[in-house]
């Protein structure tokens, strides 16, 4: 799933809690329950996983954060969260599995393998892959479904 996504479920999970500590703690935790919803996303990360391709990869999720972290913060400022620090520490949490599984991946492995593997073995407990198309749309449906249950 990407970031922009999970930062979303992370905000919209952090704001309700304080102190900030379990914001991202639950933050962390919603990223697993998302990314076992097939999300479309699976085969292009397998594309771009090569040594060749590994930097658009990188190019891609630095894109992908910024992106989630701006949304975040105009969220806040458009008055969407009135508790800014417990949604940013929510969103945060929610992105930093894909954050370690992507050094872990850039070290071949040697960075938090049980981590890396936990995390992979998670986007197949639905072992059903679909396209990157529909990924899209259920993965703008599951954004759009968090923003209207978060109201």
């Amino acid at each position: 799933m990407f970031l922009i996504v999970h930062a979303t479920v992370g905000a919209a999970i952090g704001e309700r809690l304080e102190p900030p500590a379990f914001s991202f703690w639950a933050g962390f935790l919603s990223h697993f329950v998302a990314d076992i919803i097939p999300h479309g996303d699976e085969r292009s990360g397998r594309l771009l996983f090569c040594p060749e391709r590994l930097h658009w990869l990188v190019i891609l999720a630095i894109i992908d954060g910024l992106a989630a972290m701006s949304l975040i913060a105009v969220l806040w400022l458009g008055g969407f969260f009135n508790n800014a620090i417990g949604a940013m520490a929510g969103a945060l949490g929610a992105i930093m599995p894909d954050v370690l599984a992507g050094f872990s991946e850039l070290s071949h492995g040697k960075l938090w393998p049980h981590f890396a593997r936990f995390h992979e073995r998670n986007h197949k407990l639905i072992n059903y892959e679909i396209p990157l198309v529909a990924g899209g749309v259920v993965q703008f449906g599951f954004f759009l479904v968090t923003i209207y249950l978060s109201r």
